[in-house]
């Protein structure tokens, strides 16, 4: 119990988002464009043991099952890994619980995930917990389906015990892999790679490659492909909290929310070997007057067709609350674009400080959420919108906190889509139960 509570002494940029848990969401009228449902409400089981406050995005398999993970679990804040999973029509949705994390001593299997998870071929999950293991500085996993159960298997343990934290620590974003832009699944068997938001060389940040067993061996490899905050004044970006993005030629491309002038988005190019890797700072934000470029960029990238990036910035902005760019990469010469200003119109309707990534659909359209907005209570309050960005048109397709917020409100990871253009997420509090629930939005 006192070894699950002391998992929140590691968790500097969790706080923010558990400030959002607290917030007291301000109801909402009336929504535009999809039609919102609500498929599951956390906090519904005794003591919340089906968990509670998801802070990861959702993954769909073949079935259309979807899984998640929930940042606390009763009063312990462990955590927890979920499947949703429909009927035939999709009209009822039946949640089972495939991991409570803190389950081992002294929560060696982790806690506290923050991360959206990865599918591989067989069926395995593979994330991210942002703290517990044997250091108390978060954990790689992968949990394997069973006949009864799923099984966890820890793959990497950050800054063991006594450990200088070379590795990094307080793993805040997801994994990735070659393929997974495209939408294939994992394989098992080539490198994972990562982010942890400290630790390393100058502790302030690392991105890893995590390589499977050799042949022969059991061991999962840990290697540090660079150190954030090699540069002066960290010129190179800091505190890297979000997932990778990799390209068709196995360049890595990123996010920090610290460092430069307003936070960076970095790339990362291999050798012939995939054995060194070097870094370039693509944008470093705050470049024109008022930060009108953005600042602070928050969540993984989404690449289109041509290899253009597309995220967020939580501030920074002609209103300075948060912006949608693009970047179209060249090395030192890439050219960075604000699409959207968020708060540009009255009582920041349009959405306030994003704090996820974006989507793309099949056609490049863009959507994501904003934890606040949505009403005119003005700066910094609501419970927040869905949105869609279409050839340069902005449009608020969903209010959050309807009526008694039973909607959920205050979403902070992205959103999925499925065959059919419907949208998935989660809500990190609002509904009944002040612990947030699993939406769909359909057209």
């Amino acid at each position: 119990m006192h070894s699950a509570r002391r998992l929140f002494r590691y968790r500097t940029i969790a706080v923010a988002l558990a400030a959002l848990a607290a917030l007291a969401v301000v109801p909402a009228n009336g929504a535009t464009g999809y039609t919102a449902s609500t498929l599951y409400t956390f906090c519904s089981q005794d003591g919340c043991a089906d968990g509670g406050s998801p802070n990861g995005g959702l993954i769909e398999d073949a079935n259309g099952n979807l899984f998640g993970t929930t940042r606390s679990f009763a009063i312990d804040f462990a955590g927890t890994v979920f499947e949703l999973m429909p009927n035939a029509d999709k009209t009822k949705w039946k949640f089972k619980l495939i991991h409570q994390f803190c389950s081992e001593p002294n929560c060696a299997d982790g806690g506290a995930p923050t991360s959206t998870l990865i599918l591989d071929a067989s069926g395995n999950l593979y994330g991210t917990a942002y703290a517990g293991g044997t250091g108390g500085q978060g954990v790689v996993f992968r949990l394997t389906p069973g006949r009864k159960r799923w099984r966890l298997k820890v793959l990497h343990d950050f800054c063991p015990a006594a450990d200088s934290c070379a590795d990094g620590m307080r793993p805040f974003g997801g994994l990735t892999y070659e393929g997974a832009a495209s939408g294939a699944r994992y394989d098992g068997v080539s490198p994972l790679y990562g982010t942890a938001s400290a630790g390393g060389a100058n502790g302030k940040g690392v991105a890893y490659q995590l390589l499977p067993p050799a042949p022969g061996k059991t061991r999962w490899r840990q290697k540090v492909m660079y150190n954030f905050c090699s540069l002066s004044r960290c010129a190179d970006g800091a505190t890297p909290s979000f997932g990778l993005l990799m390209d068709g030629a196995g360049n890595l491309y990123g996010t920090t929310w610290d460092g430069g002038d307003g936070g960076t988005v970095f790339e990362l190019s291999p050798n012939s070997r995939r054995t060194k890797w070097t870094e370039i700072v693509l944008h470093s934000f705050c470049q024109l007057a008022n930060c009108r470029d953005g600042n602070n960029a928050w969540g993984e990238l989404v690449a289109d067709a041509g290899g253009d990036l597309f995220g967020v910035t939580s501030i920074g902005g002609d209103h300075n609350e948060g912006t949608i760019f693009k970047i179209v990469p060249n090395g030192i010469n890439s050219q960075e674009s604000v699409l959207y200003s968020f708060c540009s119109q009255a009582g920041c309707a349009d959405g306030d400080r994003p704090l996820s990534g974006l989507a793309m659909d099949a056609n490049g359209n863009l959507f994501g959420v904003t934890p606040y907005g949505g009403t005119n209570c003005g700066d910094f309050c609501g419970g927040g919108v869905a949105f869609e960005l279409s050839g340069g048109n902005y449009s608020v397709i969903h209010v959050f906190c309807q009526a008694d917020c039973s909607d959920g409100g205050n979403s902070v990871t992205p959103l999925i889509d499925d065959s059919e253009g419907n949208l998935f997420g989660v809500t990190l509090a609002g509904t009944a139960n002040h612990q947030g629930a699993v939406f769909e939005l359909k057209p």
